[in-house]
């Protein structure tokens, strides 16, 4: 019997959070340098991150850097199981975009109701027309240069 059959499931919370809160304290520089690079750089950053976190989850270095290049349809479950969960630790470690989202002013809420009933109104009186596909894209372009947002 391993040691790890011993443990309760809240020492084993326990150990995962104090794990959790070291690593967090040690991934501060790499936060700050994060917060240096441009978008590419970044992107940079991401990838190397997540093959990386790839080949510790015992992936190939092969295999890891395929997973990371695989749009989500091209990955099996597992491995996009695998790939959320270095995406995620790179989002909680590195980029902490929850934190950059707790920063940010909240978007008011579109009023969907009005929007469609706008829409409506358009799409009745464009039938009503008979327009042709040219007339139609010759409104849509005067609506466009009409229209300024605040």
């Amino acid at each position: 019997m391993s040691k790890t059959d011993k443990l309760s499931l809240a020492q084993f919370a326990h150990k995962l959070g104090q794990t959790l809160r070291m690593t967090e304290a040690a991934s501060e520089p790499f936060h700050r340098h994060y917060l240096t690079l441009d978008t590419d750089g970044r992107k940079a950053m991401r990838s190397e991150w997540i093959v990386a976190h790839l080949q510790g989850q015992g992936y190939s270095a092969e295999d890891a850097a395929w997973i990371n290049e695989a749009s989500r349809t091209e990955r099996a479950r597992e491995d996009q199981r695998a790939y959320d969960c270095a995406r995620d630790s790179f989002s909680y470690h590195v980029s902490r975009q929850s934190e950059e989202r707790a920063n940010k002013p909240e978007k008011p809420a579109i009023r969907a109701r009005m929007v469609k009933s706008v829409a409506d109104d358009a799409v009745n009186a464009i039938i009503a027309a008979g327009l042709s596909k040219a007339e139609f894209r010759a409104v849509l372009d005067a609506i466009k240069a009409g229209v300024q947002f605040k």
